[in-house]
């Protein structure tokens, strides 16, 4: 296991970065398994995904968020990267911006339960407070019970929360099927965003 307190980690982290990267490991030619409701014919009708991306709060953590884009990129989802240290202003911004169809945050020193606190609330001000949020990473300082780590996101607005050991091609299915229920709400189809809580595999 490497140690944090070893001079090089930076350096170590990009290595196992470029690594994944020019041997090909999770990125290319990414197979979706079916989900949901929704066929591939169907899919390929709606519009292209787009998303918004970012590590919140003051963490610097930037090898997981390059991978993510990468991933999500390769998936056909478009993604706008705000990197690292991003406020909670910054998302909301973006996702206006660019017509998001959903924030991605993340999380990874532990401070997830203060700075992700009131997000929900500040798109709704702003008239985006049905935007799809989703969270995952380190979220909580200490060992918690996950159930009680997604119960506390979930009631702050977040409609997925993910933990830091997620199988990404599954994530990407059910942000795929989150945001083609969210256009078929909005067509005007009497259905109402509940999620039940699925199993954190990340």
């Amino acid at each position: 296991m490497l140690a944090l307190s070893k001079p090089g980690y930076s350096t170590i982290c990009s290595e196992i970065l470029t690594h994944y990267i020019n041997q090909n490991i999770f990125f290319d030619e990414i197979t979706m398994p079916s989900h949901g409701p929704h066929m591939k014919s169907e899919r390929a009708m709606l519009e292209s995904y787009k998303v918004v991306l970012g590590v919140i709060g003051s963490d610097c953590h930037v090898v997981g968020n390059r991978i993510l884009d990468r991933f999500l990129s390769n998936a056909g989802i478009e993604v706008v990267n705000l990197g690292v240290m991003v406020s909670q202003e910054e998302f909301m911004l973006a996702a206006q911006a660019e017509n998001a169809d959903a924030i991605l945050v993340s999380s990874i020193y532990g401070h997830g339960e203060i700075d992700c606190q009131g997000l929900r609330e500040l798109c709704q001000e702003n008239g985006i407070g049905d935007l799809l949020l989703y969270v995952g990473g380190n979220l909580v300082i200490g060992k918690k019970d996950w159930k009680d780590v997604e119960s506390l996101f979930l009631e702050m607005g977040y409609d997925r929360v993910f933990a830091p050991n997620m199988d990404l091609a599954n994530a990407v299915c059910v942000l795929k099927d989150d945001i083609d229920m969210q256009r078929i709400s909005r067509l005007g189809h009497n259905s109402t965003r509940r999620h039940a809580p699925i199993a954190a595999v990340i």
